[in-house]
């Protein structure tokens, strides 16, 4: 019985060894897609990428939006000493 199972394991690594480079010659010589050019796109000029200080705005130096936020109040519910 262990010799069939080191046989099978055996197969099984020389299949799993033939199929990996096999599909990895076929990845290899397959042909290279070209890059998808939209052809509306292709006519038109992009519109320049915005500048990281625009996005932050503000004249102050600390930049973003200011945030507020509201404190409440703690308040429990009723508790008991139930079952």
């Amino acid at each position: 019985m262990k010799f069939f199972k080191s046989a099978l394991r055996f197969w099984i690594t020389i299949i799993s060894l033939f199929g990996f480079l096999t599909g990895w010659a076929v990845l290899a010589h397959s042909p290279k897609p070209q890059p998808y050019m939209d052809p509306s796109r292709a006519t038109l000029g992009l519109d320049p990428v915005p500048q990281f200080s625009d996005l932050i705005g503000g004249s102050d130096g600390l930049g973003g939006p200011r945030i507020t936020r509201t404190v409440r109040a703690f308040a429990p519910r009723f508790r008991t000493a139930g079952s």
